[in-house]
């Protein structure tokens, strides 16, 4: 049979109806309009790329894409075809390529807000977020009544730390699509992440009104609570969280930091183990051959194998279980991160201390760090508070006790921490605030790796904080066990000082964590430390001008 005479008439009608067809969802009907209508017209470019618009709206990337790329064989460089090739190819993972497609589209149309937008997102998930924000802040510019635009710049800043231009998009986002659940939840959460829980709170509220029965809204409104310190009312929206998702293991480990920050032990470091499982947390569990112990069995004559699986000072807080494993009768094992074996070697006596680099002995069976308050029962009225369980070594402590003050007291400062974490923003304070909170007379002493770049005009212009030589954790902690006081906000520094038994004066951004409890002035962990909380987020002055007076 002899195929088809060409009809650019027959086909143009046939396209229209393929377009009212796809109008009404009919897309299955829609395509087969355009297939008949490409054989009356193959050399119809727009007939082509209708076509591969169906394809893809019916999941159908391959076919989508050749389509695509016949039509630009017709049309070569139209920028709406290839804008469409962009998305075929992001949707089948091939990242650089739509990158490609949209930068030759933007080479014919500047200005083409659509493929701005789309080569922002390509870009983001190529973690180049600059350029994604570049791109976002572009399309915009070009098309600037679009929701959707601003929501994506407003996401990709948030990414990039700049909270407040993060917020400002987040706010013309919604502005331009008022109540839109999506929006007003990322607009949540920037402001949580900025210190602000109850404006927060107020835009969780505007999504929940569209999504009533939402797990993780449900989690991010609890949050919020958390945030504010309000226990007691961030717990029943975990809960309600729950009965939505029982299986979600990012509530459950949320509900786990509101549960132990109330002190509550008993449910919460079983919920703790949650963690695991949570993708929101994305930590990885070490795998071993062995069993892992939650203290289920004895472990008398067995080696255990105790290992880091957090932060420093997380290591410094919970290595206080090693000794108390090695009383039950088992040969332990700590693994801890690199920059503390030298320190936990000489100051944690009856465990043989490992690093990364060491090869593993054998064992029976193992536990993670932040496991072990529930594998030993803890309780609030447990807790193991030995007042100095890390013992510097004597030849360290004679060394730096000749270089310290002898005539005056000498105080330790820890004033800031790792920029890296994301936390640092809220716990660090400014070196030029905490100065005139500190009395003459005593010789102060940095206790810190360094002294971060944006305090050493600061630093300079005071000049009564002096250096140590040595700032590993070995040595700093031989100089801590000197000092007559420490002062220190929320890092590895206060666990350390808190460890070798110094007196020591905690500084806690408002909403502080889990393991300082809710609104204490003194900590179980750690009898030789006194707390000292804002009172509103971001509040270091009342804070520093009551330290300062009680110096």
């Amino acid at each position: 049979m002899a195929p088809p005479a060409a009809d650019p008439q027959a086909a143009q009608g046939l396209l229209a109806l393929a377009q009212l067809a796809g109008s009404r969802g009919e897309l299955a009907q829609a395509l087969q309009l355009l297939q008949q209508a490409r054989v009356l017209a193959p050399s119809n470019p727009e007939i082509v790329f209708r076509q591969g618009l169906a394809q893809r709206a019916l999941g159908d990337e391959p076919a989508a894409l050749a389509s695509f790329d016949a039509a630009l064989a017709l049309a070569p460089g139209n920028p709406a075809v290839l804008n469409a090739r962009g998305l075929a190819l992001k949707a089948q993972g091939r990242n650089v390529e739509a990158l490609a497609a949209y930068d030759q589209a933007l080479e014919r149309v500047p200005r083409f807000a659509e493929a701005l937008n789309n080569r922002g997102v390509v870009l983001r998930l190529l973690d180049r977020l600059e350029e994604a924000a570049a791109s976002f802040r572009a399309a915009a510019e070009a098309q600037p009544n679009a929701a959707e635009i601003h929501n994506n710049l407003g996401w990709t800043l948030h990414r990039l730390d700049r909270h407040d231009e993060a917020l400002a998009a987040y706010a013309q986002a919604l502005r331009l699509a008022p109540g839109n659940p999506d929006f007003a939840v990322n607009h949540g959460n920037a402001l949580l992440e900025a210190g602000r829980a109850e404006d927060a709170l107020a835009a969780f509220e505007i999504a929940r009104a569209a999504r009533p029965d939402d797990a993780m809204l449900e989690m991010n409104i609890a949050n919020a609570w958390r945030e504010l310190q309000q226990g007691a009312q961030a717990l029943p929206h975990y809960e309600r969280a729950l009965a939505l998702e029982p299986g979600n293991a990012d509530v459950r480990f949320n509900q786990a930091l509101a549960l132990l920050a109330a002190g509550d032990f008993e449910r919460g470091w079983v919920a703790h183990e949650a963690r695991w499982q949570a993708p929101g947390l994305g930590i990885d569990e070490r795998v071993y051959a062995a069993p892992k112990w939650l203290g289920e069995e004895s472990i008398a004559g067995r080696t255990l194998l105790l290992h880091a699986e957090q932060g420093l000072g997380d290591t410094l807080w919970l290595c206080r279980y090693a000794p108390l494993a090695a009383a039950q009768g088992a040969r332990v094992l700590l693994l801890v991160q690199k920059p503390l074996v030298a320190l936990l070697r000489e100051a944690l006596a009856g465990v043989q201390v490992l690093g990364p680099d060491d090869a593993l002995p054998p064992f029976d069976l193992h536990c993670p760090l932040m496991s072990l308050p529930l594998a030993f029962g803890t309780t609030l009225a447990s807790v193991p508070a030995s007042p100095r369980y890390l013992q510097p070594a004597p030849q360290r402590v004679a060394r730096w006790r000749a270089v310290l003050a002898a005539d005056r007291p000498n105080i330790g400062l820890a004033w800031s921490g790792n920029p890296a974490n994301p936390a640092d923003r809220s716990r660090s304070v400014r070196l030029a605030a905490l100065l005139p909170a500190l009395p003459r007379g005593p010789q102060y002493w940095c206790l810190q790796k360094d002294v971060p770049p944006a305090d050493r005009d600061a630093f300079e212009a005071d000049g009564r904080i002096a250096l140590f030589e040595e700032n590993g954790f070995a040595d700093t902690a031989a100089q801590a066990v000197l000092m007559d006081r420490v002062i220190a906000v929320d890092t590895s520094i206060a666990h350390l000082c808190c460890a070798v038994g110094c007196a020591t004066e905690i500084l806690l951004a408002f909403s502080a964590d889990l393991r300082w409890l809710t609104g204490r002035a003194d900590s179980p962990w750690y009898p030789a430390a006194r707390l000292w909380r804002q009172p509103r987020p971001g509040d270091w002055g009342i804070v520093l001008q009551r330290l300062g007076e009680s110096l």
